[in-house]
């Protein structure tokens, strides 16, 4: 049916609709000024992105169709209601949704010529091909849920004449498929899902040389290190970071020591007051950030982000980082793209691959329904699972583990520079490993360049860049050990043990691989 057609079942009249109030105050307690053609408010009222809410754009979505006047005064109403008991942030995404409904209605509608729109148009036939077109796109069926929910209070909250009760109850039988919750993480997306294990080596060993400008790095820290929502960053106040002094008896002897904490403000589930739940911080990150305060003790603590914008000024921030590191992504061998999400998404995966409870990872996200956890249970066990997976001939590349080179025992320097070191094959921390028979390899660390290894060999040579294998060296007889061990320790022990050892087990298997290819293309 045509928008034409559907005009002439309207009356010609209406029963008038109620005034907006001139001043609306929202869930947090902000007063939002009605009576301009532009609504303002914050994500938060002690911060966070300032939202607009452009009632003529929104009026423009219908052309060539006029959106009538009172219809709009019922989208009017509807927003204000929504402000007195919904985040910010949520209802501004409900007026995004009026927009793309009005622009998406005059294209399936075919309207070509002026006409009129109102409510009374908007049939379960509408309803069901909104949800259809909404399905293939990116919003998938929120918007159907969130033009439901709109319709449901028009029906029986505001009691208006053109929606029509027992279709507002119909529209609850339909399924509206929202996005796969967590589908960046359950798929291990390489640019929105977390970070693996050598990408957060990479951004470790970048904070650690002092890369980027303080305050950047500042950003980057806070969010590797408690995985917040940008939202709570941009509302950190002077007075959240917490600075704790004290003397330590060593020995005999006081030093003082300085500890430091911070309130990071809720976003999640938060309620008309500001909440905030306090976080110890590393020693590294409390010294910058308390370099880097400025103000009174309510001023905000990243004073330098832009106060309308301030979650675009933290993205901007870690790219901004990531360049100055040159950071580059080994499974990608691209720019490594560094967002809030996926270090929040990072830090929970983690917690939850070395054996954190679901209660725990919910506390740490500031979550209350633990539903929304199972998605870091299910892809740090896919981690593992791909870990310890058996690597034949076509390993994966974006999982290598093996980082060294494979030579004869009888080369007389794996590495020219470097002084040859042999790596003895007898392993004190494996009983049932194989006694020396020569060794397992070189290493090509030079202590005057690359500084003194902090590894623990020779377990830990296997992940080395600076490890050269020998090719007949007793590697899967090491494997075999390091299987054999991992397994006993699982029933015995803390699992965040063994699961330290995948790393070096998987170096192992990648290496035998490489072996095994090679004596394929020599047979």
């Amino acid at each position: 049916m045509t928008a034409p057609a559907l005009r002439d079942r309207l009356p010609t009249s209406w029963p008038l609709v109620p005034a907006v109030r001139p001043q609306v105050i929202t869930k947090d307690r902000q007063i939002v000024d009605t009576t301009g053609d532009v609504w303002r408010f914050r994500a938060s009222d002690d911060g966070g992105r300032l939202l607009h809410i452009n009632w003529p754009v929104i009026a423009a979505a219908s052309a060539p169709m006029l959106l009538a006047e009172r219809a709009m005064q019922i989208i009017k109403l509807y927003i204000a209601h929504r402000l007195t008991f919904s985040k910010g942030m949520t209802v501004w995404n409900d007026s995004v949704m009026f927009r793309r409904f009005l622009r998406w209605y005059v294209a399936a509608m075919r309207v070509g010529r002026p006409a009129a729109f109102d409510w009374q148009l908007v049939t379960e036939d509408v309803f069901r091909a909104f949800l259809e077109h909404g399905l293939k796109t990116a919003s998938k069926g929120n918007d159907f849920a969130r033009l439901r929910e709109m319709y449901t209070w028009g029906a029986f909250g505001a009691q208006l004449p053109e929606f029509d009760p027992d279709l507002a109850l119909a529209l609850k039988a339909i399924r509206a498929q929202g996005n796969i919750k967590g589908a960046a993480v359950r798929f291990r997306d390489p640019l929105k899902g977390p970070l693996d294990q050598d990408e957060q080596r990479i951004v470790a060993r970048a904070i650690a040389a002092g890369a980027g400008t303080p305050s950047d790095r500042a950003v980057v820290m806070l969010h590797f290190e408690l995985g917040l929502n940008p939202q709570s960053t941009a509302r950190m106040r002077n007075n959240d970071l917490r600075v704790f002094s004290a003397n330590l008896v060593d020995g005999g002897r006081s030093r003082p020591i300085t500890k430091y904490q911070i309130r990071a403000p809720r976003v999640k589930k938060r309620r008309e007051f500001r909440e905030t739940k306090t976080r110890p911080i590393s020693d590294q990150l409390g010294q910058l950030l308390a370099e880097l305060r400025r103000g009174e003790p309510a001023d905000p603590l990243f004073h330098w982000l832009s106060p309308d914008a301030p979650e675009e000024g933290i993205n901007q921030a870690m790219v901004r980082f990531a360049t100055a590191a040159r950071l580059m992504s080994p499974r990608t061998r691209s720019p490594l793209h560094l967002t809030p999400r996926r270090f929040r998404s990072t830090l929970a995966t983690e917690m939850a691959r070395e054996g954190a409870s679901r209660e725990r990872i919910a506390e740490v996200l500031d979550h209350t329904d633990l539903q929304n956890v199972n998605v870091y249970i299910e892809a740090a066990s896919y981690v593992v699972d791909q870990l310890g997976a058996r690597f034949d001939q076509m390993f994966d590349p974006l999982l290598q583990r093996f980082r060294g080179k494979i030579v004869d025992s009888t080369v007389p320097r794996a590495f020219p520079k470097v002084h040859p070191k042999v790596i003895p094959g007898d392993i004190i921390q494996l009983p049932t490993a194989p006694m020396n028979v020569g060794g397992i390899g070189m290493c090509g660390r030079d202590a005057r360049k690359d500084g003194l290894c902090r590894l623990a060999p020779p377990l830990t040579c296997y992940p080395c860049e600076f490890f050269a294998a020998f090719r007949a060296g007793p590697h899967a007889e090491v494997l075999t050990a390091l299987e054999k061990i991992s397994e006993e320790m699982k029933a015995t022990s803390d699992s965040r043990i063994p699961m330290q050892l995948e790393d070096v087990m998987s170096a192992i298997r990648q290496l035998l691989a490489q072996i095994h290819q090679e004596q394929g293309h020599t047979a």
